[in-house]
């Protein structure tokens, strides 16, 4: 993919997503794992096969390939759309004389979403984390956070959290690069956690030097559909 660098259209830089797929025919951009970033999907005619990529750090730098389907004859066109409603992107595929549409056989009942790199452009002195969640009464939704000044090295997860509260003593002050992670679980019912979105409150100033400055804080919320793990 090739990014627009100056946001202009006069100055662009290309990125690999993968190497080992022969001759794609057709592409096709969405979110396919609820994490409000852009994956991909491709389809090859020569090596009659379908695969995702997860767009891994939310930049569009490190990708993960998931294996769809393979021995797919004359793949020419793959969309992705929500197709039965279920909050799941599934893959109609025009093949040369028909349809064919992929979809996941069913969710994983544990699992985990790690969140893009957020970058605050600032140095917090971190405040609280606050959620809204639907789960059900058997299933569990905890989430961790880690902070730092190298988004190449964000260091170590935070204990779990499963309520709102303080994140001071869990994230270290100064840092101006913040991620997260939900974990999830569904319980015997089978019904899955829901997290409708998340927000972070801080002191931009950060702790400043000689005396208390006047408080002045910063929010970074993000609202999201994901339902249900990705182990």
């Amino acid at each position: 993919w090739w990014e627009n660098a100056d946001g202009q259209g006069g100055t662009w830089t290309r990125h690999t997503i993968a190497t080992d797929m022969y001759q794609p025919c057709s592409e096709w951009a969405a979110d396919m794992d609820a994490d409000l970033d852009i994956d991909i999907v491709a389809a090859s005619t020569s090596a009659r096969m379908l695969c995702w990529w997860q767009n891994a750090d939310g930049r569009g730098v490190r990708w993960i390939e998931h294996f769809t389907g393979a021995d797919i004859y004359t793949p020419w066109e793959v969309i992705s759309a929500d197709l039965d409603g279920d909050g799941n992107h599934e893959f109609p595929l025009g093949l040369e004389h028909s349809i064919r549409i992929y979809s996941a056989v069913g969710p994983s009942t544990n699992g985990w979403m790690d969140s893009s790199i957020l970058s605050l452009g600032c140095d917090p002195s971190w405040d609280c984390i606050s959620w809204t969640a639907s789960v059900p009464f058997d299933a569990s939704l905890g989430i961790q956070v880690r902070a730092s000044d190298n988004p190449g090295d964000m260091g170590e997860w935070s204990s779990m959290l499963t309520e709102p509260g303080s994140l001071v003593g869990l994230l270290g002050d100064g840092y101006s690069y913040l991620q997260y992670r939900l974990v999830m679980t569904a319980g015997p019912s089978g019904l899955l956690p829901a997290l409708h979105g998340i927000s972070f409150a801080f002191d931009v100033l950060g702790t400043g030097e000689g005396g208390d400055p006047p408080r002045d804080f910063g929010m970074v919320e993000r609202t999201t559909r994901s339902q249900g793990p990705s182990s």
